[in-house]
């Protein structure tokens, strides 16, 4: 009998039955098992990037809270989201009472933006709605990168996922 082992701890929900002896095969869900620390919270707010820190405040007078959160898709940078609202990870680690969830209001510095590298905006290709640039390889090979754009103008763009700082990329 072999046992099977979560990746992480957390609360197991949507458990799949199969009778004894079945055979599973790889990559097949068993369940779902999420961390009952961490919440997703999808706000809007047209101006939040990935990676950015922010505070959360939820409830009303009397049982209001503030919990950190994370920005993991900022506004308009996920496949199919809507420019107008951002996915953050709230982290509810030690909070003794539930929050309620409502009247959400979101705190943030507007220049903590993290790993963010400045490029110039030639060196950035808009094909089918992604966003891409040639990076040169250490081969010397041309390489299609997909890039995550934050903000941008006619001269620069704010890279803020796909490339590393020493990467070469190429003009067009």
């Amino acid at each position: 009998m072999d046992l099977i082992v979560a990746p992480c701890d957390g609360v197991i929900r949507d458990l799949q039955s199969y009778r004894v002896g079945a055979k599973i095969s790889k990559g097949t869900v068993v369940c779902y098992v999420y961390d009952e620390n961490i919440k997703l919270l999808s706000i809007q707010a047209s101006n939040l990037r990935y990676g950015m820190q922010v505070q959360v405040v939820t409830g009303t007078n009397k049982d209001q809270l503030t919990l950190p959160g994370r920005v993991v898709v900022g506004s308009g940078e996920g496949p199919g989201t809507n420019s107008a609202y951002a996915l953050i990870e709230v982290d509810v680690t030690g909070v003794t009472s539930t929050p309620t969830w409502k009247k959400n209001k979101i705190t943030y510095n507007t220049t903590d933006l993290q790993n963010v590298l400045l490029i110039d905006a030639d060196c950035v290709i808009l094909e089918s709605g992604s966003h891409y640039v040639q990076k040169l390889a250490e081969d010397g090979s041309v390489q299609k990168r997909s890039v995550m754009i934050g903000l941008s103008n006619r001269d620069k763009a704010w890279v803020i996922q796909g490339l590393n700082e020493g990467e070469t990329v190429i003009i067009q």
